[in-house]
């Protein structure tokens, strides 16, 4: 008898643990609408789905130089919502974005002929 009450209990628990939901976290990177919520006059802009930020100060600690053109700013925007790839919240349309030869992370934005340095947020 008892043998087939450990069998019944047995099976109760395998079904209740195979029937669970498991929650999974996931974590990503920042949207613009994010970033915006936190910061209403964040100077950012988006480029190949990821939000890149300055006023960071390590950035001007940095030693980059320009390397290849990667992209134009396309549009400008406050609203987080509406960002998609070349939006950004202060630099002009037109603006040139380039890589840089020392860190991937950091991308550099031209006005005027200056350097303005921006860097992905990134989750992590």
């Amino acid at each position: 008898m008892k043998i087939m009450q450990y069998t019944i209990l047995l099976f109760s628990l395998v079904f209740l643990f195979a029937c669970s939901e498991e929650e999974v976290a996931i974590s990503s990177n920042p949207t613009a609408a994010e970033i915006l919520e936190m910061e209403e006059d964040a100077d950012i802009f988006q480029l190949n789905g990821a939000v890149y930020k300055t006023g960071m100060d390590w950035l001007n600690e940095e030693d980059v130089t320009e390397n290849e053109k990667v992209g134009q700013i396309k549009s400008s925007s406050t609203d987080g919502s509406s960002f998609e790839d070349g939006t950004a919240t202060h630099l002009p349309v037109g603006t040139s974005i380039y890589s840089v030869n020392e860190n991937e992370s950091v991308l550099l934005a031209e006005v005027n002929g200056e350097f303005i340095r921006y860097s992905i947020l990134a989750e992590g």
